[in-house]
Protein backbone atom coordinates (compact mmCIF):
# COMPACT_ATOMS: atom_id res chain seq x y z
CA UNK A 1 0.00 0.00 0.00
CA UNK A 2 1.45 3.40 -1.41
CA UNK A 3 1.62 5.68 1.20
CA UNK A 4 2.52 9.88 1.06
CA UNK A 5 4.91 10.94 4.19
CA UNK A 6 5.59 14.38 4.17
CA UNK A 7 8.57 16.50 5.28
CA UNK A 8 8.49 20.17 6.30
CA UNK A 9 11.79 21.42 6.89
CA UNK A 10 13.02 18.77 4.68
CA UNK A 11 16.09 20.71 4.07
CA UNK A 12 18.30 19.30 7.28
CA UNK A 13 19.81 17.08 5.06
CA UNK A 14 20.69 14.51 7.46
CA UNK A 15 17.83 13.84 9.46
CA UNK A 16 15.82 13.93 6.31
CA UNK A 17 17.79 11.07 4.54
CA UNK A 18 17.89 9.45 7.90
CA UNK A 19 14.32 9.24 8.19
CA UNK A 20 13.82 8.14 4.73
CA UNK A 21 16.44 5.36 4.94
CA UNK A 22 14.40 4.14 8.43
CA UNK A 23 11.06 4.28 6.39
CA UNK A 24 12.61 2.80 3.06
CA UNK A 25 14.25 0.13 4.85
CA UNK A 26 10.75 -1.28 5.90
CA UNK A 27 9.66 -3.38 3.09
CA UNK A 28 6.26 -2.45 2.94
CA UNK A 29 6.76 1.02 2.72
CA UNK A 30 9.67 0.89 -0.29
CA UNK A 31 6.64 2.72 -2.50
CA UNK A 32 6.65 5.91 -0.48
CA UNK A 33 5.55 9.18 -2.15
CA UNK A 34 8.08 11.95 0.06
CA UNK A 35 6.68 15.17 -0.37
CA UNK A 36 9.63 17.54 0.35
CA UNK A 37 9.16 20.79 1.36
CA UNK A 38 11.61 24.00 3.14
CA UNK A 39 11.79 27.45 2.94
CA UNK A 40 15.07 27.58 1.57
CA UNK A 41 15.05 26.12 -1.91
CA UNK A 42 18.58 25.34 -2.32
CA UNK A 43 18.36 23.39 0.74
CA UNK A 44 15.21 21.77 -0.74
CA UNK A 45 16.90 20.82 -4.38
CA UNK A 46 19.83 19.63 -2.31
CA UNK A 47 18.12 16.70 -0.63
CA UNK A 48 15.83 16.31 -3.55
CA UNK A 49 18.82 15.63 -5.81
CA UNK A 50 20.32 13.03 -2.92
CA UNK A 51 16.79 11.31 -2.11
CA UNK A 52 16.19 10.98 -5.68
CA UNK A 53 19.95 9.47 -6.05
CA UNK A 54 19.66 7.18 -3.04
CA UNK A 55 15.94 5.64 -4.59
CA UNK A 56 18.04 5.16 -7.92
CA UNK A 57 21.30 3.57 -6.25
CA UNK A 58 18.75 1.16 -4.19
CA UNK A 59 16.49 0.48 -7.52
CA UNK A 60 13.23 1.13 -5.18
CA UNK A 61 9.85 2.59 -6.44
CA UNK A 62 9.33 5.02 -3.78
CA UNK A 63 9.52 8.63 -5.21
CA UNK A 64 10.29 12.45 -4.09
CA UNK A 65 8.28 15.17 -4.71
CA UNK A 66 9.60 18.67 -3.73
CA UNK A 67 8.07 22.15 -3.07
CA UNK A 68 8.03 24.95 -1.79
CA UNK A 69 4.15 25.58 -0.99
CA UNK A 70 3.98 23.59 2.38
CA UNK A 71 -0.03 22.94 1.89
CA UNK A 72 0.65 21.65 -1.31
CA UNK A 73 2.80 18.88 0.39
CA UNK A 74 0.96 18.41 3.19
CA UNK A 75 -2.46 17.77 0.60
CA UNK A 76 -3.54 14.05 1.27
CA UNK A 77 -0.17 13.12 3.44
CA UNK A 78 -0.63 10.24 5.52
CA UNK A 79 1.83 11.26 7.98
CA UNK A 80 3.30 14.73 8.34
CA UNK A 81 6.75 15.16 10.44
CA UNK A 82 8.26 18.41 11.26
CA UNK A 83 11.72 18.87 10.69
CA UNK A 84 12.68 22.31 10.96
CA UNK A 85 15.31 23.74 12.83
CA UNK A 86 13.38 26.15 15.17
CA UNK A 87 15.54 29.16 16.05
CA UNK A 88 18.15 28.85 13.26
CA UNK A 89 21.72 27.61 14.50
CA UNK A 90 21.46 29.91 17.54
CA UNK A 91 18.58 27.37 18.47
CA UNK A 92 20.20 24.39 17.49
CA UNK A 93 23.04 25.85 19.61
CA UNK A 94 20.98 26.34 22.60
CA UNK A 95 19.43 22.23 21.94
CA UNK A 96 22.90 21.46 21.86
CA UNK A 97 24.08 23.21 25.31
CA UNK A 98 21.06 21.78 27.60
CA UNK A 99 22.23 18.99 29.37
Amino acid sequence: MAIKVTMIGAGSITFTRTLMHDILGVPELQDTTFALTDINPRSLDLITQLAERDIKANKLPARVVATLNRRKAIADADFVFNIARIGGLAGFKSDIDIR
